[in-house]
């Protein structure tokens, strides 16, 4: 029986400086958005860079997901009118295409000008296309905290808190991370300062991503950012030292997938005009490795976790995320189970490449 939901278009695939994508590297929140709307009874339609790795996607996918997306190809993000064709029919876009990296060389070509055009070209096609009512634009705690404050213990961010990095800075910085961070706000601020635009928004700006991966991959060493960060804490066959966290909060990818299937049901309600801050727990990388060294499960994996060094966990800021907790309607996953799930899933992708390979 067809859906009687709104068409949902999901931009599953952004960019990554010098690597070909849909090689895994990016496409992880993408592919958990994707999965919960299907889950959630709509009809999805998804951005691939071409045929080929849409039919990459669906074979990694298990048999409720499979061929339950209505593909479009869009081969580059910042070209403009990249979206045009993909927004036909639209009503809720969720734009996920902009990964987490702190992977690249030049910081106006390969971080700024990407995540901006993106943002400008899906604004466009959307605001082009008069069957578009939603959209929700997957952002970041980067683009709320101020990098240069540093922990800033007793400080809570709020939606009202904006990082205040421009673009002029952002270009000479020759600190990565904050680049990233310079990005993200950019581009939010963009979708949010569109006078022109006649649908509502929704921007989601959660920290660190952790959780199983499913999008498709060829080889671990094409793991997105944060679930790289947990493979190089659990396979580390050098036993070399845990190194210090980057942002000690995180969040659960299936609980950001969740959010924004809540933020489209409550398109015209709640949701509406809301910049939601999405903190699942705190957790440090000394942490994360301690967690998977207490689990039973993974006791013969024991001598691959990073064991010494890695900063110790200490006071920092705090953020608010009253707002969010309500929209969810649940209880955050806890970073234990967040960990613990994450491990496993590698584990078992590192044993199917190494089979296939």
């Amino acid at each position: 029986m067809p859906s009687t939901k709104g068409l949902v278009l999901v931009t599953l695939f952004g960019f990554l400086p010098g690597r070909d994508v849909g090689s895994g590297a990016t496409g992880f929140v993408g592919t958990a958005v994707t999965r919960a709307f299907i889950d959630a009874g709509y009809p999805v339609r998804g951005t691939a860079r071409s045929q080929s790795k849409a039919q990459k996607w669906e074979g990694w996918q298990e048999s409720e997901y499979k061929n339950k997306v209505d593909w479009a190809i869009v081969e580059d993000v910042i070209v403009p009118g990249a979206f045009k064709d993909a927004m036909k029919d639209i009503e809720f876009v969720v734009h996920t295409a902009a990964p987490f990296t702190i992977a690249f060389k030049d910081n106006e070509k390969d971080m700024l000008l990407p995540s901006i055009r993106g943002t400008e070209n899906i604004l466009a096609a959307a605001k082009n296309e008069a069957s578009v009512k939603h959209m929700i634009i997957t952002s970041s705690i980067a683009a709320v905290i101020d990098l240069l404050q540093g922990p800033r213990p007793g400080y809570t961010y709020t939606s009202k808190d904006w990082n205040p990095a421009t673009y002029e800075q952002a270009v000479v910085s020759p600190i990565p991370p904050f680049v990233y961070c310079a990005s993200k706000s950019l581009a939010e601020k963009l979708a949010w300062d569109d006078k022109e635009r006649k649908f509502s928004l929704t921007t989601i700006c959660p920290p660190t991503i952790y959780g199983p991966p499913h999008q498709p991959l060829d080889k671990m060493e094409h793991l997105n950012t944060s679930c790289a960060i947990v493979w190089s804490l659990i396979n580390a066959d050098d036993q070399s030292e845990i190194p210090a966290t980057a942002f000690p909060v995180g969040v659960d990818v299936r609980d950001v997938a969740k959010l924004h299937v809540r933020a489209v049901d409550g398109y015209n309600g709640k949701a509406k005009e809301q910049r939601y801050l999405v903190i699942g727990f705190e957790l440090f990388n000394s942490q994360a490795a301690q967690i998977v060294r207490s689990t039973p499960e993974f006791a013969n994996f024991a001598d691959r976790v990073r064991n010494g060094g890695g900063d110790i966990p200490h006071e920092h800021y705090g953020v608010d995320t009253k707002e969010a907790e309500a929209l969810l309607g649940t209880s955050f996953v806890s970073a234990q189970q967040s960990i613990v799930d994450t491990a496993r899933r590698l584990w078992e992708l590192d044993g199917k490449l190494n089979k296939s390979a």
